[in-house]
């Protein structure tokens, strides 16, 4: 590799470096989803065991505007709207996969069809109870749930998740908790740090 392309190289690296980790400043849409997405950045997260994974996604209500507009540039005052309907609450996407990502995950270890029904049962109506949230000195139960299930036709599961919170600003770290019964991986633990859900970018408007 010549000097120069060394040189744009490495400020290529770099610039890249001070974007991921940069936790205050203004993004556009596209960008902001674009950080948010980025695992570096605190707000995604995966934990892995024998045969299944679970990502964990944190999602602002400036992040869940956004999808509402599909991406779209806010106004102002679009955006105070798309806010204030998740107002109370801080909102999550849990995916479960397996590591091939070739099989559907609620057909791991069982033996039987009957099984997998009782399986599909359970992370539909049950699951939930399994799911908290320590923040704030309070452990907060889980109070929106919703499986998107896709019978079987792809290699994963996602839960969309609402827990209520009184306030965006957390003065500990948010700590979520998933007591995984069905594969016997015990306590599964994700932390999101208080300074990065305090100093999240800004949202740019219109």
């Amino acid at each position: 590799m010549g000097k120069g392309a060394l040189v744009l190289f490495l400020s290529a690296v770099l610039s890249v470096t001070i974007f991921a980790s940069c936790k205050r400043g203004s993004l556009g849409c596209q960008d902001y989803v674009k950080w948010m997405d980025n695992p570096n950045n605190g707000f995604k997260m995966t934990k892995a065991f024998e045969g299944i994974k679970y990502t964990l996604q944190y999602k602002t209500k400036e992040y869940l505007a956004i999808q509402d507009n599909k991406g779209q540039p806010l106004s102002p005052t679009s955006l105070a709207k798309g806010i204030e309907q998740y107002n109370d609450m801080c909102y999550f996407t849990l995916r479960m996969e397996t590591f091939d990502k070739a099989h559907d995950p609620l057909t791991v270890k069982i033996v039987s069809e009957d099984e997998y029904h009782q399986r599909n049962t359970y992370f539909s109506y049950q699951f939930q109870n399994e799911l908290k949230v320590l923040v704030n000195t309070d452990t907060v139960n889980c109070g929106l749930f919703s499986m998107v299930n896709n019978y079987g036709l792809a290699p994963y599961v996602d839960f969309v998740l609402g827990f209520p919170l009184k306030s965006d600003k957390v003065s500990d770290d948010l700590v979520f908790l998933l007591d995984d019964k069905t594969f016997n991986n015990g306590i599964v633990k994700f932390t999101f740090k208080s300074r990065d859900i305090n100093d999240a970018p800004k949202l740019l408007t219109n």
